[in-house]
């Protein structure tokens, strides 16, 4: 059990470093870039502020070390707690539908 635990803390350090990466295009040019840079940023904090609670969700729901499945898990979280549309500009939803 200890060493899934290490284990998933490594993951979750893996995906915070990728999040982090991914949040650098904050100053990009295309709205898309910076709504996905902002989202990387949210998901590296969640991820890092949640860290325990999520390694014993993932113990808890048995994901074992399947990372499809680590990752699913760590996603379905944020977005639980972070709607989709909490990222999403009004102008941004009026210029898709034209």
């Amino acid at each position: 059990m200890k060493a899934l635990k290490v284990f998933y803390d490594e993951c979750i350090e893996s995906k915070i470093r990728q999040c982090e990466l991914r949040s650098n295009n904050v100053h990009g040019r295309s709205g898309c870039i910076r709504r996905r840079a902002e989202i990387n940023r949210a998901l590296a904090t969640y991820i890092e502020d949640h860290r325990a609670e999520l390694i014993e969700e993932m113990l808890q729901s048995g994901v074992e070390r399947d990372l499809g499945r680590i990752n699913a898990a760590l996603l379905k979280a944020f977005w639980s707690a972070f709607p989709v549309d909490t990222f999403t500009a009004v102008e941004d939803l009026q210029a898709f539908r034209h």
